[in-house]
């Protein structure tokens, strides 16, 4: 996704992987990194996508963002 060669514009793939590991170390009930702040995700529709559409602020990157899929209310 990032090969400076061929790259015409930005690129987003799904990653239905991620899905799981999210909800498998966050979200489910006794997940290692489970806590109440995520509870009202337990029964979310959630997609994931690789991008190769860089995010960072203020000199720093953002690794990972979460946002609601509304139209109008996405980000980069």
């Amino acid at each position: 996704m990032l090969d400076p060669e061929n790259f015409e514009a930005p690129t987003f793939v799904p990653a239905p992987e991620l899905e799981t590991w999210l909800r498998s170390t966050f979200i489910d009930e006794g997940a290692p990194l489970q806590n109440e702040d995520h509870f009202h995700l337990r029964f979310a529709r959630i997609g994931v996508l690789w991008t190769s559409v860089e995010n960072g602020r203020h000199g720093r990157r953002a690794a990972g963002q979460a946002e609601r899929g509304e139209p109008g209310a996405m980000g980069k």
